[in-house]
C-alpha cells in the first residue's frame, strides 16, 4: 500500500482546531481541521486506504505540494502531524492562533511617484527605514509564534540598506521572505544576491501589458520588464503584482500573455486602495459592481492559460460563483486583517493591514496586538455584525469586503462593500 509524507518543503503548524500547512517553495497554505489532521496521520502511517480519504481533500493537498507519495514510511512527517494533534494552542475566535504572514514596510521612501500610492511619504514626513533593532525584535517574536512568511514592502523596500540581511536572517529563522518592488533597483547582480540570500519570491509591480496603458498608474514599464528578465536569468522566482482599474481590466489577457513570455510564476491581482493623497482618485479608478461582474467573466475564460492568477483578499467577492464551503476549505477567507496577517510599519508601528492605518501597537509588538486589540475583535466578528445584503450572503465568511475602501468612500465599519458584483441596480 502506498504511503504518504509531508512535501519536502512543507511545514505544519498546530492550530486550536486543526493545523496550517505551508509549502515554502510555492508559498501556498492549506488549513485542515482536526478530523482531517487525524486522517492525515493515518494516511502517513499507511493505516488506511486512499479511497477512504475524501478525494477533494487529498487531491487539493497533493496539488499544492503539501503531501507526496513515498515507498518508505516517514517517521518525521508522522511525528510532525502527531505533534500538532497533541498541541493545544490558544483558540481565538475566527482567527489563527498567530499571524500566518507579517506585512513589513522596510521604508516609507520611494524612487518614483505613482498615482494612488498608499504608503509612501506624505507632506512633512521624513524618510524612515526599518532599523536592525526593530527587525530583529520582530524576527525573534515571529520565530516564537511560528509566523510563516514576511512580505517586505514599502515605499520601495530595496532602498533599505539592510534588505539582504533581513532576507538572509528570515531564512535562517525558518521564515520565507518575499519582496514587492517597482523593479527600478533590480539588475542581474541584485537578483543573484537576493536569490543567494534566500528570497522566496520577488513581486514586481506592473499594471498592464503595454507601456501606454501601464503609464496610467506606473511610470516605469521598461524598468519593471528589465527587472523580470534579470530575475529569470538569475533563477530567482518572481511574479507580477497588477492593480486592476477601470482603465486596464479588459486588457488583463495581454498582461497574462506577457507574464507567460517573461517566465513569471504568476500574476497577483490587486484592488485599488485609499491613497496617501485622496482627492477622489479611489472612486474614479475602482471597478463598480457591473464592471466587477464583467471582470469575473474575463477571469473565467481561463485567459491565464496555465499561468497562476491569484486575487487580493479584498477581491474575494469575484469568486462567489463557487461553493462557499469549497472556497473556505481552500483558504479563501476574505479580509485577513487580524485573522491571517498584520502590518508592521518602518517605525515598528502595528496596523491591522497596510491600508487600514489605525495603529494598534508599537515597537514591533505584533503579538500583543494580535491577542489584545479591540479593533482586531471587530475585524474578526465582522461576519456577524456586517450590515445590508452582506449579512445574509452565503459567502460572507469568504469575503466581508474591504474595510479601508468602505471607510474611504464614506461608509461605517460594518457597512457593505459598494463594489461587490452581487449588488444589482434597482
Amino acid at each position: 500500500m502506498k504511503k504518504y509524507r509531508l512535501g519536502e518543503n512543507v511545514v505544519i503548524r498546530p492550530e486550536a482546531r486543526g493545523a496550517l500547512l505551508f509549502n515554502r517553495e510555492l508559498a501556498e497554505t492549506a488549513y485542515i481541521d482536526r478530523s482531517e489532521l487525524e486522517l492525515l496521520a493515518e494516511l502517513i502511517n499507511g493505516g488506511i486506504k486512499r479511497s477512504v480519504i475524501p478525494l477533494s481533500s487529498l487531491s487539493e493537498l497533493a496539488r499544492a505540494g503539501m503531501i507526496e507519495k513515498t515507498d518508505e514510511p516517514c517517521e518525521f512527517s508522522l511525528q510532525e502531524v502527531e505533534n500538532c494533534l497533541n498541541a493545544r494552542p490558544p483558540e481565538i475566535k475566527n482567527s489563527l492562533s498567530a499571524p500566518e504572514t507579517l506585512h513589513i514596510s522596510l521604508t516609507n521612501a520611494c524612487d518614483q511617484e505613482c498615482p494612488g500610492c498608499f504608503y509612501s511619504l506624505t507632506t512633512g514626513q521624513g524618510e524612515t527605514y526599518l532599523s536592525l533593532e526593530i527587525f530583529l525584535k520582530v524576527l525573534r517574536k515571529s520565530h516564537e509564534a511560528r509566523v510563516l512568511q514576511f512580505a517586505f514592502g514599502g515605499g520601495e523596500p530595496l532602498l533599505n540598506p539592510h534588505v539582504l540581511d533581513f532576507v538572509e536572517w528570515s531564512k535562517k529563522a525558518g521564515i520565507v521572505a518575499n519582496i514587492t518592488t517597482n523593479g527600478n533597483r533590480v539588475n542581474l547582480n541584485v537578483a543573484r544576491e537576493l536569490k543567494a540570500a534566500g528570497l522566496g519570491q520577488l513581486q514586481v509591480s506592473m499594471d498592464a501589458g503595454d507601456p501606454e496603458l501601464n503609464s496610467f498608474t506606473r511610470p516605469n514599464y521598461a524598468g519593471a520588464l528589465t527587472a523580470m528578465v534579470d530575475c529569470r536569468k538569475a533563477g530567482l522566482r518572481f511574479g507580477i503584482n497588477a492593480m486592476v482599474t477601470r482603465d486596464n481590466f479588459r486588457a488583463l489577457p495581454k498582461l497574462f500573455k506577457l507574464a507567460r513570455e517573461v517566465g513569471a510564476d504568476g500574476v497577483n491581482l490587486l484592488r485599488p486602495k485609499p491613497p496617501v493623497a485622496a482627492g477622489g482618485w479611489l472612486e474614479d479608478v475602482s471597478l463598480g459592481p457591473v464592471e466587477n461582474r464583467e471582470l469575473i467573466g474575463i477571469l473565467r475564460q481561463k485567459t491565464g492559460n496555465g499561468l497562476p492568477v491569484t486575487l487580493d483578499q479584498s477581491m474575494c467577492f469575484l469568486a462567489t460563483h463557487r461553493d462557499p464551503e469549497e472556497l473556505y476549505y481552500n483558504g479563501v477567507w476574505g479580509c485577513g486583517a487580524g485573522r491571517r496577517f498584520l502590518t508592521v510599519g518602518p517605525c515598528g508601528e502595528v496596523y491591522p493591514c497596510s491600508h487600514y492605518r489605525e495603529q494598534i501597537a508599537e515597537d514591533g509588538e505584533f503579538m500583543a496586538a494580535w491577542t489584545g486589540s479591540g479593533l482586531m475583535e471587530e475585524f474578526r466578528n465582522l461576519e456577524d455584525t456586517i450590515k445590508g445584503k452582506c449579512r445574509t450572503c452565503a459567502h460572507v465568511r469568504n469575503c466581508r469586503g474591504c474595510r479601508s475602501v468602505v471607510r474611504e468612500l464614506g461608509g461605517g465599519f460594518q457597512d457593505p462593500d459598494p463594489h461587490c458584483p452581487a449588488i444589482r441596480s434597482s
